[in-house]
């Protein structure tokens, strides 16, 4: 009876090398593979979004540079030519006379070829402004979605499809500004959007409206943690997959205003923190062994899972966006188990199975810091760890954190009304004696023919004294504290 091999058995290397050299490079090659006439093996099943993830999965796998310049010039050439190929396969329609551009009229399959065609781009420069002007077309077509979501979407995975839009929003505003702008420039200043968008400013505040729509839609479970009955909530979207999916949108865009200063969204930042730590919790409250549902549920969940790993350099509450090391690492070993990874590299031979695998895969190759430590240290940590991360004990320690940071925030709120009574209290007291220094002054002055004389060689000269005091403190409190 063959014995069955543990996935890393390798103790004496990293978990980053293991994944790079036993897993990363067979499923790439099994993506690679061609067909007939078909570059990569998605196209064999005339399949677009899988296409286009498999352009993601080439473009993200060449930024590690771990590939030689062979390989990288042979996934150039291959990207360019799927890329042609998605672009070849658009639907186009004219509606009230703008022509609006999709694929397969589906906003989730849009969204991801959009953002992959354009990655190609960055490369393809002589493609680069046609490629703008269908992705431009294509944004304004998924926005329009947006606005007539709830009476024309009918089917399952609807948070998934608005995540993708925000994704893909995201996307561009970091890396096409001039395209950014332009779409937005479009939906604001169109009768149909004003209402929805009529503060919008660029693509991020578009991005904002969806995002406060599924906050808004977002199922939630408050649960009592302790027996002094306080609570913490647990928040998701419909299912597991669908859950990633918002909960990825929601990274990229808290990540990208820390990483722009932007303080336009200090509350909503806040409240999309909440909601991250909240999908996190109803991922570890629903795990077993490392798994959820089913396989496309478990690599889905374990790619978003890991992905927070970026927010903790951006954030105060780094304990609150850390992934378990127990919890992750368990799925991390249950999908590199030969009973699924097959000696291919595929996963069950299965494609829509394989390219979330692959992309999972460079998530935790990338993101996740345990990944850079041997394997007998990372076991180490792992038995270490599990015994004292049990749930109950999760979620006390991450609702004493959120109180602890809700208290700080109420303690900067409170000091700054201190700061405004006591100013108010110093200009009342300024105000009352000036009077009294008028009502000394008062024996001093007379009326001559309309005129007002005032004798100062009689006045006393304490009041004097007073008086420049007092305009020196005022002055100098009101430079301090800047009244508002």
């Amino acid at each position: 009876m063959r014995k069955e091999q543990v996935p890393f058995s390798q103790f004496d290397n990293t978990l980053k090398e293991i994944i790079e050299k036993k897993y990363i490079y067979p499923v790439t090659e099994w993506l690679l593979t061609e067909v007939g006439n078909n570059v990569v093996l998605a196209q064999s099943n005339n399949s677009l979004w899988e296409s286009a993830l498999t352009i993601i999965f080439l473009e993200r796998l060449k930024k590690l540079d771990i590939l030689g310049n062979h390989k990288e010039e042979l996934i150039d050439e291959k990207i360019k030519n799927v890329a042609n190929w998605l672009v070849n396969e658009k639907n186009i329609y004219v509606e009230d006379g703008i022509e609006y551009i999709n694929w397969e009229n589906v906003t989730w399959d849009t969204a991801v070829i959009i953002r992959a065609i354009l990655l190609s781009s960055l490369n393809a420069h002589s493609k680069k402004k046609e490629y703008e002007e269908l992705s431009y077309k294509s944004m304004v077509f998924l926005y329009e979605k947006f606005l007539d979501w709830d009476k024309t979407v009918k089917y399952p995975f609807g948070a998934a499809d608005l995540a993708q839009i925000v994704s893909t929003s995201v996307f561009i505003f970091n890396n096409f500004p001039e395209l950014s702008q332009r779409i937005t420039d479009k939906i604001i200043k169109s009768d149909r959007f004003k209402k929805r968008f009529k503060k919008s400013k660029d693509l991020l505040d578009l991005s904002l409206e969806i995002i406060k729509y599924l906050l808004f839609i977002k199922e939630q479970k408050i649960e009592n943690i302790n027996e002094k009955g306080n609570e913490i909530g647990i928040y998701w979207w419909d299912d597991y997959f669908t859950t990633s999916e918002v909960l990825d949108c929601l990274s990229i865009f808290y990540s990208t205003c820390n990483q722009n200063s932007d303080t336009r969204y200090k509350k909503n930042l806040k409240d999309i923190m909440y909601a991250i730590t909240g999908a996190c919790l109803y991922f570890e409250n629903n795990q077993f062994d490392g798994m959820w549902g089913s396989h496309i549920d478990t690599i889905r969940v374990i790619d978003s899972y890991v992905n927070i790993s970026s927010l903790k350099k951006l954030s105060s509450n780094d304990l609150l966006i850390e992934p378990e090391i127990h919890t992750a690492f368990k799925a991390i070993r249950w999908i590199c188990d030969e009973k699924q990874v097959f000696s291919d590299g595929s996963f069950m031979h299965t494609m829509f199975l394989t390219i979330f695998y692959a992309n999972a895969l460079l998530t935790i190759h990338e993101k996740w810091d345990p990944a850079n430590k041997k394997i007998y240290d990372l076991y180490d940590d792992v038995v270490w760890s599990a015994p004292v991360r049990t749930t109950p004990e999760r979620n006390m320690r991450l609702f004493i954190e959120m109180e602890n940071n809700r208290m700080d925030e109420e303690i900067v709120i409170k000091n700054e009304k201190i700061k405004d009574l006591y100013a108010i209290g110093i200009t009342i007291f300024a105000l009352f004696v000036m009077v009294y220094i008028l009502d000394l002054m008062y024996d001093f002055v007379s009326v001559e023919k309309s005129l007002v004389k005032i004798d100062f060689t009689k006045i006393p000269k304490f009041a004097y004294a007073t008086g420049a005091t007092l305009v020196a403190s005022f002055v100098a409190f009101i430079k301090k504290y800047s009244l508002k």
